[in-house]
């Protein structure tokens, strides 16, 4: 009742705070939301996993739970859809709602901890973020999971508002619990949360041991309610998680083909069918233990550099989004990361003696670390990040505003702000394009182009040759007649090396003419590359070249006049699931 009360006369005291900053951007918000095409969008997912999951939880749940196919996500993802009747219109408006909700508890969550500046920065970032629509509109587990977050972090500035509470400690334990139920990307959370505030309360300063001591026992509701949960699956079905998936997600997040992102950014599919055989699906438990197994054996085959690498560049993609997936214009979802990563260093220097915040940049460095590890994907980087990351910029929007010369300290974000934007724009422009690297992967030729099988339409000899050739046509091209290759389980790749070319050549083409004359295409922008380079592309989007016989055009936008010398031109396909799959099962029959 008190709380109540201070509400309604902090209402009283600031109207137009409360108008401006909480009531016309949740407007605005539920505007853009529900115009936004994911509100009429249903994905693979939701239509595969999340909604028959939830009708059959409605028929019958207790077959259900005794299935270990409803492992393959957590229960409250399900769970929350079967509430809502397993209907996905009914879901996305029942997300639509949730989005509000996060909204203002975030708006006062920023309130309490500096007030009505932030307050209102955060609700006005929301409302015009272009990136939250995309996960938290569908029927995915995102919603939920993002409604169950904010709940957690508005108990956690309720404790580093008022120590003395005791029921924020509850709720927030709770909400936490719930959020991994939907999700599991935080129980390792807790685990570095416990162990911090164990640090804290050892060493801290008086108020700050208080704080610590109230979040410590809400994340040790949070842990016991996760490990029991764990502990049921272990004796239930042998599998010591709240999903599977962890296997699947590090075995794929380590395949240096395609540096651990999504194999469709690098044009291919995902190659567990050829590791898994009879074992069942990659999300199975048993597909998921093997998966997880052959990781591990290739961590230990792959250089420290090669990983390094690898973990540098996913978590690049996570803070800035990958140039595969990027729109070419300027202000992209990479300047609006940008944009908030400004915003969030501004905090960091004015509240840098806040818990809440440090809590916050804590999350932030988990959640990009998880992400460097597991298969990089924009929806998972978006839901990882998007929640802290926002609360931290709109801190930032506070401390200029709050500043002793506003104006001056605004001028300088703005200038970091263009700065920043500027050169993810030049990066996303002249950085060398998504190709298949397997240098430092298992792989075979399954194709090699013999020079019977080949011609040459728009160059003025051959480009073949140890001459080269030039270009008399914008649209030059390589003609590779009556394409066979070897069936190894993965998907071709097409390679060749370019010795000569010019870094004015904008794009290369393929295109796929089967054999009933049907046409398909790929294409990839060659962002100002310079010679001598090996030039790969996945055949995703041409079919994997099925059925084999048709035709491939390789078609070079190249000025007219450019020399172009190439060799080598064949196809291999990656045999990294082949071959750790045959790694561990000599491991296993030699533990017999």
């Amino acid at each position: 009742m008190m709380n109540v009360t201070r509400s309604v006369a902090a209402l009283r005291e600031k109207p137009l705070l409360w108008f401006l900053g909480l009531l016309l951007p949740l407007l605005v918000q539920q505007w853009l939301y529900r115009s936004s095409p994911q509100a009429d969008a249903i994905i693979y997912d939701t239509e595969h996993t999340y909604l028959p999951m939830a009708l059959r939880f409605l028929e019958d749940a207790g077959a259900l739970f005794a299935d270990p196919s409803h492992l393959i996500v957590g229960p409250g993802s399900f769970i929350y859809m079967a509430l809502l009747g397993a209907d996905n219109a009914t879901v996305v408006q029942a997300n639509l709602l949730a989005c509000g909700l996060i909204l203002l508890l975030a708006f006062d969550t920023l309130r309490r901890i500096a007030g009505g500046a932030a307050a209102a920065a955060v609700s006005w970032l929301i409302a015009l973020s272009p990136l939250l629509p995309k996960i938290a509109i569908m029927a995915l587990s995102e919603p939920p999971q993002l409604l169950f977050l904010s709940l957690w972090l508005w108990s956690c500035a309720l404790i580093c508002e008022t120590p003395t509470r005791r029921w924020p400690v509850v709720l927030g334990g709770a909400a936490l619990l719930l959020s991994i139920l939907v999700r599991a990307t935080y129980v390792y959370w807790i685990i570095a949360a416990c162990g911090a505030c164990v640090l804290l309360i050892w060493r801290g300063r008086t108020a700050t041991r208080a704080i610590a001591l109230r979040l410590l026992l809400l994340h040790l509701i949070a842990g016991a309610g996760t490990a029991a949960y764990i502990g049921y699956n272990k004796v239930a079905f042998d599998l010591p998680m709240v999903a599977t998936g962890s296997g699947a997600a590090l075995y794929f997040g380590i395949n240096p083909a395609v540096s651990g992102y999504e194999p469709p950014f690098y044009g291919l599919l995902h190659d567990h069918f050829q590791a898994l055989n009879d074992i069942g699906s990659h999300l199975s438990i048993e597909g998921d233990r093997r998966l997880g197994q052959m990781a591990k054996a290739e961590l230990l085959d792959m250089p420290p550099t090669v990983l390094g690498g690898m973990l540098i560049q996913k978590a690049g993609a996570t803070l800035f989004f990958s140039q595969g997936e990027l729109s070419r214009r300027v202000f992209n979802d990479r300047a609006w990361h940008v944009l908030l990563l400004v915003l969030a260093a501004f905090a960091i220097w004015r509240y840098r003696r806040e818990p809440f915040l440090w809590m916050l940049g804590c999350i932030l460095a988990y959640q990009i670390s998880i992400m460097s590890l597991v298969m990089y994907n924009q929806r998972y980087a978006i839901g990882a990040i998007e929640l802290p990351l926002t609360l931290m910029a709109a801190l930032g929007l506070a401390a200029i505003a709050q500043a002793s010369a506003p104006l001056r300290m605004g001028s300088a974000a703005v200038l970091l702000m263009l700065c920043g934007i500027a050169a993810g724009y030049l990066h996303q422009r002249y950085s060398q394009p998504l190709m298949p690297d397997l240098r430092h992967v298992y792989n075979a030729q399954i194709a090699s182009a013999e020079p019977a099988d080949l011609l040459v339409q728009g160059f003025d000899g051959n480009p073949f040759s140890a001459q080269g050739a030039r270009t008399n046509s914008h649209d030059a091209a390589i003609i590779w007649r009556e394409i066979t290759y070897a069936k190894l389980g993965g998907q071709p790749v097409l390679q060749f090396d370019a010795q000569a070319f010019s870094s004015r050549c904008k794009r290369l083409q393929l295109d796929y003419q089967r054999p009933d004359g049907t046409l398909s295409s790929t294409r990839m922008h060659l962002n100002h590359m310079q010679p001598p380079q090996v030039i790969s592309l996945g055949t995703l989007k041409l079919g994997a070249l099925e059925p084999q016989g048709g035709t491939l055009s390789i078609r070079l936008d190249c000025p007219t006049g450019t020399r172009l010398q190439l060799s080598n031109l064949q196809l291999r396909t990656v045999t990294r699931g082949i071959h750790y799959s045959r790694v561990v099962e000599s491991r296993l029959e030699s533990e017999k």
